[in-house]
C-alpha cells in the first residue's frame, strides 16, 4: 500500500518506509526469474536430502519428477501480486 500512498516527501521515517516498500517491490518482481532459473538449473537435485533441507521448502509435498511442479511457486507469487494490485488500484471497480 505504501507504493501507492507513500511519497518521498515528509519525515525521514516516511522516506525510509517508502524506500523499503520500493525495495521489497523490486524483490517481488525479481523473485519470479530467480525461482525459474534457480530451480530449473537445480532440478536434478530436488531429491537430494541436503539440497531439499536447504532449498526444498517451496516444493514440499509436490511431485519432483516433472518440471511442471516448478510452476507452483511462480503462480503463487503472481496470484498474490495480482491480488495486491487489484486491492490497491481497483477498489471501487466491482462495488459500484
Amino acid at each position: 500500500m505504501n507504493l501507492m500512498y507513500g511519497s518521498w516527501e515528509g519525515t525521514t521515517a516516511m522516506k525510509l518506509n517508502y524506500l523499503c516498500s520500493c525495495f521489497f517491490g523490486v524483490c517481488l518482481v525479481l523473485s519470479i526469474p530467480f525461482i525459474i532459473g534457480f530451480y530449473t538449473y537445480n532440478f536434478d537435485k530436488l531429491d537430494d536430502p541436503v539440497f531439499e533441507k536447504k532449498w526444498g521448502a517451496p516444493y514440499e509435498g509436490l511431485k519432483k519428477d516433472t518440471k511442471w511442479s516448478l510452476l507452483f511457486p511462480i503462480t503463487f507469487v503472481v496470484r498474490r501480486a495480482c491480488f495486491a494490485y487489484f486491492c490497491l488500484f481497483m477498489p471501487g471497480f466491482l462495488i459500484g
